[in-house]
């Protein structure tokens, strides 16, 4: 079991790369250079038991039960917005 401690920065970890992220797509959607000071700030932790939860397709949908990967999608969205902010500051 993880201690409150722990919970607190992987919670504080989420919401600062969450904020990046949302920064990365306004910031050239309403016409501005991404605005992100420098920061040492660890990539996101994958969280195999977040990975695991079940994504369920409507009754209709043909398609299978599936893992829904959330912390793996979301560590990689991070990755990408890294490359996409090196990429808008050197425009």
């Amino acid at each position: 079991m993880r201690g409150d401690d722990e919970l607190s920065d992987i919670q504080r970890n989420v919401t600062f790369w969450t904020a990046v992220v949302q920064e990365g797509l306004w910031a050239p959607y309403i016409g501005r250079s991404i605005a992100m000071p420098e920061y040492t700030t660890g990539l996101p932790l994958i969280d195999s038991s977040l990975d695991q939860v079940m994504f369920e397709f409507p009754e209709w949908s043909e398609l299978q039960t599936q893992p829904t990967m959330l912390s793996t999608a979301f560590l990689e969205t991070v990755k990408l917005m890294q490359i996409g902010n090196r990429i808008m500051n050197t425009l």
